[in-house]
């Protein structure tokens, strides 16, 4: 089950690395009215909800963390799906909680990283087209 689970956290950080690739300096904080998030305020919450399914798994304390840099989002998103990943590399998740995942958060954040996709292409750096059913990715953060 947990192999399932790896793959699509491996799905996560490829598209979240699509994504986030035409990241440039005005892109963090484009803001395109209507009350629609800025990016930093998508991965911030992104990185909230990535804090709950690791709270999911392990039942430790959340801490609340306040918005940072565009590059300490990433790192800190990057680094929390990896957390993830060795969450259910080393632990057996019950299908219960691995569907519960899968159908929150997990679900969530790839919602999320749509928005981010469009908001690139609002900001003139549109996702090159890809069939993603055949893109390199393997279970795990990084194939591990």
């Amino acid at each position: 089950m947990n192999d399932s689970l790896r793959h699509l956290l491996a799905t996560i950080a490829y598209r979240f690395n699509k994504s986030v690739q035409f990241a440039n300096g005005n892109f963090p904080m484009l803001d395109i009215g209507h009350g629609v998030r800025k990016p930093i305020e998508i991965l911030h919450h992104m990185n909230h909800v990535l804090s709950y399914a690791k709270h999911l798994i392990t039942s430790e304390e959340r801490v609340k963390q306040t918005l940072k840099s565009w590059t300490a989002e990433v790192e800190l998103f990057k680094n929390q799906l990896a957390m993830i990943d060795q969450l259910a590399t080393t632990s057996n998740i019950e299908r219960a909680l691995t569907d519960r995942l899968i159908q929150g958060p997990l679900s969530d954040v790839l919602t999320h990283i749509g928005q981010l996709s469009m908001l690139s292409r609002i900001n003139a750096h549109p996702i090159p087209p890809e069939n993603f059913s055949i893109a390199p990715i393997s279970k795990g953060i990084n194939g591990k």
